[in-house]
């Protein structure tokens, strides 16, 4: 689905891709858990969705939920 959502994202069609990461992040959580790269990563995704559809205050809330399970995941002082 990671994908496909960035296919999608690629495409400017990012109503369909943050639909996409929406599924995505459930599946991520079921099979991964919650503090997981691959789950920080499509929230990420999802943030970036949001802001390039004007949604500002939702991709604010899922930067800063990507950021702290990345940071949850990997540690604070993780080299990028």
């Amino acid at each position: 689905l990671q994908r496909q959502v960035r296919a999608r994202f690629a495409e400017g069609s990012y109503h369909e891709a943050r639909e996409l990461a929406e599924h995505c992040k459930l599946d991520c959580v079921t099979h991964f858990g919650r503090a997981h790269p691959a789950t920080a990563s499509v929230i990420n995704n999802i943030a970036l969705c949001s802001k390039q559809l004007g949604e500002y205050e939702p991709a604010i809330d899922a930067y800063l939920e990507a950021v702290s399970l990345y940071e949850e995941a990997v540690g604070e002082h993780h080299p990028p």
